[in-house]
């Protein structure tokens, strides 16, 4: 048993520093990834903590000034922290069966509550939840937030423990805080370093399987390709965060069956909040400490 033991840990460094190295090729990094799942993938901020709530590793990010696309204006940005990953569908899954969690209609409140949970289509644990609406994202933040602070206001998200971000914290937090960076990692195009629709894998990777890709300086990852991202953010006014289940919402950093356009850090796009669509998923931050 010992023998088998650190055969897996050997096995699995030896994986780690397979996606380390910048030459690994995007089939590779899917295949490593699926593989760290089959051997129960323990890094810090992809699985759940030992009382089954979901271990988020957090990511400081400064405060500063944050110009959208479109002359949609300049805006001040607090400190806030934000999850290395994407929930992934692990961490996910523990909302949706936690006998709490997705059937209790307080976490609905202000908002339609499904019948079912969304389909996830890469049924792997470290791979990004996917198919979850804004409306999923919003019920998994109130469960959490209570589950980690017990008191707050499920209509105002600014009181929750965990949340979305806002559209400015995102890009706050994609850009590193320097406007020049066009991507995560800097202001050209690296194709190496994002799982969009140029890495031909036509599918979610495990997350974190890009760490060249990550957020300069700061530790985030997926930022660009993977699933795209929802924020609290109305589109047509990226100040307002209300619970309003009728506004469209911002989604952000593109995903693998996107191009490159829309992994942009400043791009910004929209959608109803409704859809579960197999390329949409969710990050969570926090008020920094």
């Amino acid at each position: 048993m010992r023998h088998e033991i650190d055969s897996l840990k050997l096995e699995f460094d030896r994986l780690l520093d397979e996606i380390n190295d910048p030459s690994t090729n995007h089939r590779r990094r899917a295949l490593i990834g699926d593989r760290l799942a089959e051997m129960g993938d323990h890094r810090p901020g992809v699985g759940l903590r030992p009382d089954g709530l979901p271990d988020i590793e957090w990511c400081a990010v400064p405060g500063g000034r944050v110009t959208l696309e479109k002359d949609a204006g300049t805006f001040e940005v607090q400190p806030f922290e934000m999850a290395r990953y994407p929930i992934t569908y692990v961490q996910y899954r523990a909302f949706l069966e936690a006998a709490d969690g997705c059937p209790n209609e307080q976490w609905w409140q202000g908002l339609p509550h499904p019948a079912a949970p969304g389909q996830q289509n890469r049924l792997t644990d470290n791979h990004p939840a996917e198919r979850v609406s804004w409306f999923d994202a919003i019920a998994f933040c109130r469960w959490l937030s209570w589950r980690l602070a017990a008191r707050f206001d499920p209509m105002d998200a600014m009181t929750w423990a965990v949340r979305l971000p806002t559209e400015l914290e995102w890009q706050q937090a994609a850009t590193g805080g320097s406007p020049d960076n066009v991507y995560p990692w800097g202001a050209a195009w690296d194709a190496a370093k994002a799982n969009t629709s140029e890495s031909g894998l036509s599918r979610t990777t495990a997350v974190g399987m890009y760490p060249h890709g990550m957020v300069a300086g700061l530790g985030m990852l997926d930022m660009s390709g993977n699933v795209v991202e929802w924020c609290l953010s109305v589109r047509g006014d990226p100040r307002k965060i209300d619970i309003n289940p009728s506004d469209a919402r911002v989604v952000r950093g593109g995903s693998w069956d996107g191009p490159r356009f829309y992994a942009r850090a400043a791009g910004r796009h929209d959608h109803a909040p409704a859809p579960r669509h197999y390329r949409f998923g969710f990050r969570l931050v926090r008020s920094a400490p």
